[in-house]
């Protein structure tokens, strides 16, 4: 396995964009904001322009990688149909449990695609133990 590089990671493209904003908001910004003040022609009004615009990009971006920072690193889970799970796998998970909460956690710990309502109701329904 290789390792990564410093540049393929999570975490410098969420704070990398921070850190060039800031960097272009407090260096850059109070220098293209004077020349526009002081002498406002066309090039530093277009300039500013431009500023904005990237700094609008850059702000976005940061936006959107901070609400998807939990949605990457979830794998997909695939949808589990009730009637595959084993009686004795819930009987396991229905005797081993002090409570019916924590039997469906464990059912559907085993189980990750299964649903919080096919789990209860698996836990539920299961009354006799299987024949082993």
């Amino acid at each position: 396995m290789t390792k990564r590089k410093w540049y393929d990671n999570p975490t410098v493209d969420r704070w990398g964009t921070v850190y060039l904003s800031v960097v272009s908001v407090v260096l850059v910004g109070p220098q293209i904001v004077g020349n526009v003040i002081d002498e406002p022609s066309p090039w530093n009004i277009t300039f500013a322009v431009l500023f904005l615009v990237a700094f609008a990009i850059i702000a976005t971006s940061f936006v959107r990688q901070c609400r998807r920072r939990n949605r990457a690193s979830s794998p997909e889970v695939t949808r589990v149909e009730p009637s595959s799970v084993p009686t004795r796998e819930v009987w396991k998970a229905k005797t081993s449990s002090s409570s019916r909460i924590s039997a469906i956690k464990k059912l559907r710990e085993s189980y990750p695609g299964l649903g919080l309502r096919e789990a209860a109701d698996l836990v539920d329904d299961t009354t006799d133990p299987p024949n082993l």
